[in-house]
C-alpha cells in the first residue's frame, strides 16, 4: 500500500469506503490479536455501569448503532434497558450470542423500522467514522426522528 493521500479528509473518506466489509475476516483479524468482539467481559460491564451512572438509561429504550455482536448492547440490557442493536455486518448480527437484546442487520442510516420519538438513549462506539459521506445527513435525520425530545446521543 502506498502513501496515504495528503488530504486527511480524503484519506478518511477513502478508508471509509474501503472499510465497509465488516464480515468474518474483519473480526478474525481482531480475534488473532486477542480482541473478541463476541465476549461480554468486565470492561463492557463496567462501561455500561458508568454510562448508566452518568446518563441514567436503565429502564429506557436504547438504540446501539454499530453494535457488532452486541456485547455492549447486552451489558446495557443487563442494567434493565430495552436495547435494539443495529449493525451492517451480517456475520456479526447472525452470530451474536446475546439473547437479551434485539439485534438487526441493517445499515445505521436506515432506521425506518423504529417508530418516531421512541428512543431515550442512542449509543455508538466506532461507527460514525465508517458511514459513507453521502449517508451522513440521512443518518443524523433518522437519529433525530427516532429520538424522544429529551433523548441523549452518545
Amino acid at each position: 500500500m502506498g502513501r496515504p493521500p495528503k488530504n486527511p479528509v480524503q484519506h478518511q473518506e477513502q478508508q471509509t469506503q474501503e472499510s465497509m466489509s465488516f464480515e468474518e475476516e474483519y473480526f478474525k483479524k481482531y480475534k488473532e490479536k486477542n480482541i473478541d468482539h463476541k465476549s461480554k467481559g468486565s470492561w463492557q460491564k463496567m462501561y455500561a455501569y458508568y454510562i448508566d451512572l452518568i446518563f441514567k438509561y436503565s429502564k429506557k429504550n436504547v438504540l446501539d448503532l454499530g453494535c457488532a455482536f452486541g456485547a455492549i448492547s447486552s451489558a446495557f440490557a443487563d442494567r434493565k434497558a430495552t436495547v435494539t442493536g443495529v449493525d451492517i455486518s451480517k456475520f456479526a448480527t447472525s452470530n451474536s450470542p446475546f439473547k437479551n437484546i434485539a439485534i438487526l442487520n441493517k445499515p445505521c442510516w436506515d432506521l425506518s423500522y423504529i417508530p418516531d420519538n421512541s428512543i431515550d438513549f442512542v449509543h455508538s462506539m466506532y461507527m460514525f467514522e465508517y458511514v459513507p459521506p453521502e449517508k451522513r445527513d440521512l443518518l443524523f435525520s433518522e437519529i433525530k426522528r427516532v429520538c424522544k425530545p429529551d433523548a441523549l446521543v452518545f
